[in-house]
Parts: structure tokens; C-alpha cells; sequence
């Protein structure tokens, strides 16, 4: 299901979490108290110049959880040629610190844009009166250098790289040595 944006909305450049949560809070706003209390899962899929293509529902669903994976996000951002995606979604309980499968789904998403070279740019998890942001709070750059959902060529790759990168084996020495 696809948001109808106004030309206005489409034209603001999603440069900062807040821009973000202009938008998608007044489109939280327009739906029903019905919709308000059950969780949704947005893509906003973006152009290089960080414009919005397109916002679209990825899922609803109830009120305190919502499902969504790599594959169904992936494929729309594809679709749409997106250069960049963002995740947001709503907590209806005012709630606005992630829960674990917020971050496992968010980690997800990451490593598999890294695959296809649409990176996730944030994560907003939006309630009435407040957001949180993966980016701002430094969270999207934890799970960006996270291991846990890596193919595992990609990891050998990775140790390979630290193993031979000679700053980072000195630094293990001295540590090794204490």
C-alpha cells in the first residue's frame, strides 16, 4: 500500500531524522484512530538527492508489533530504484526505545543493503509526541559494523582485512602483551 504524499512533502529533502518525522508524523495524523493504535512498517525509498520516491506500508499490525523483512523491503526498494531507503514505524503505546526485534529486523535490513547498495540511511521509531533515530543515537553505526547476520564469506573477508591490516595488529599487541 502506497502513501499519497503532497507535491510539498515529496520536495523536503530527508537529510535529518526530524525531516523525516515531519512527514511521517503528519501522516500518522491523517489515518484513523483505528490505524493510530496498531503498529505500521513504512519504506520511504529515496533518490540520490534524498528526495522521496515513494512511502510505502510494508505492514500493520497489531498494537504492540508489526512484521517485516529483508526480502519484502528489498524487493519494493528495487522496484522503485531507490538509492537510499529509510525504515520507519510507529509505536502506538508512546514507547519510543526499540525493542530486540526492532534492532534484529534493522540489523537485517542493514547487511542486506549492503548486498544490493541501497544502504538503510535511519531507522525512526515514531510515537505521538517524540521519535528515536537509529542514526542519531549512534545504534545504525553499531549495527552497521555488527556481524551477526554477515554471509559468511563476508565475515572470513572481514577477518582477513583485520588480520592484515597492520595498525589494527599493533594495536592487538600491546593489548596481547599486558
Amino acid at each position: 500500500m502506497i502513501e499519497k504524499l503532497t507535491k510539498e512533502e515529496k520536495n523536503i529533502k530527508m537529510r535529518s531524522s526530524s525531516a523525516m518525522y515531519r512527514i511521517m508524523h503528519k501522516i500518522l495524523l491523517r489515518k484513523s484512530k483505528i490505524f493510530q493504535d496498531k503498529e505500521h512498517l513504512w519504506l520511504m525509498v529515496l533518490d540520490s538527492a534524498l528526495n522521496i520516491k515513494s512511502l510505502d506500508v510494508i505492514s500493520i499490525g497489531t498494537v504492540n508489533e508489526t512484521l517485516g523483512n529483508p526480502m519484502e523491503i528489498y524487493s519494493i526498494a528495487m522496484k522503485k530504484r531507490a538509492v537510499y531507503i529509510s525504515l520507519i514505524h510507529n509505536h502506538p503505546s508512546g514507547e519510543l526505545l526499540p525493542s530486540k526485534s526492532d534492532i534484529d529486523l534493522t540489523n537485517q535490513v542493514i547487511q542486506v543493503g549492503k548486498m544490493h547498495s541501497i544502504p538503510l540511511i535511519d531507522k525512526l521509531i515514531i510515537g505521538q509526541n517524540g521519535y528515536f533515530s537509529f542514526k542519531d543515537t549512534g545504534l545504525l553505526l553499531e549495527l552497521e559494523m555488527s556481524l551477526k547476520y554477515i554471509p559468511h564469506y563476508k565475515f572470513w573477508e572481514k577477518i582477513t582485512e583485520i588480520l592484515s591490516n597492520e595498525e589494527y595488529l599493533n594495536k592487538s599487541k600491546r593489548f596481547i602483551n599486558v
